[in-house]
């Protein structure tokens, strides 16, 4: 038996115990570099129950997003970049609405809010205000619109806009309509309006 098969080794493998050290050192770094990885892996693909939102990060709609998040199924990681996107946006929106609030005076910005609630059902009447103060185009073919709804009254209703049907069946169409929501005002004025403008136009008083 020769001596380099008789060599003691370490380990099975190792000659010295520097080596034997040396490899030791170098899979503990490897374990730990597997184990970090494994973490981050797990970070990006674990679904919470619930989303942490990041400090600092503040949204109207927060239940909304969260719900958004979990069902495309973003990550916590991935969640919190996505919130922080939103929340920049919503931080710009506002800034944005501000100055062009500033820009708009205090009797127009009335006389826009009133043309809406006459004319836009209650449920989106905030938006289309916000459309209107961020649109000027927007706004000034709203302004134009009320000009000319003011300018066009049947005498003798009030503030009803002008319904001219010369023919009796545009009545019938207003009665139809107003029956299927009985409740909705706007109808009751348009079927009103109609019966009135079909008088005037037969000459009846």
């Amino acid at each position: 038996m020769t001596e380099a098969s008789t060599e003691k080794l370490y380990a099975g493998k190792f000659k010295t115990l520097e080596e034997f050290e040396e490899a030791y050192k170098h899979s503990g770094k490897v374990n730990q570099i597997n184990a970090d990885l494994n973490r981050r892996i797990e970070e990006m693909t674990t679904i919470p129950d619930d989303y942490k939102v990041p400090d600092g990060i503040n949204i109207e709609n927060i239940v909304d997003i969260k719900m958004m998040a979990k069902n495309v199924g973003l990550s916590q990681s991935h969640f919190e970049k996505f919130a922080k996107t939103m929340h920049e946006k919503e931080v710009s929106s506002k800034e944005n609405y501000e100055k062009s609030r500033k820009e708009i005076n205090d009797d127009q910005y009335n006389v826009l809010t009133e043309y809406v609630n006459k004319n836009y059902p209650e449920k989106i009447a905030k938006k289309m205000i916000d459309e209107f103060v961020l649109n000027k185009d927007a706004r000034e073919e709203a302004l134009k619109h009320r000009d000319k709804l003011l300018n066009s009254k049947t005498p003798g209703i009030g503030t009803v806009p002008i319904v001219q049907p010369m023919d009796y069946s545009e009545v019938i169409k207003a009665r139809d309509e107003l029956q299927k929501q009985p409740h909705n005002l706007k109808l009751r004025e348009r079927y009103l309006a109609a019966t009135k403008a079909y008088a005037h136009s037969k000459g009846e008083r």
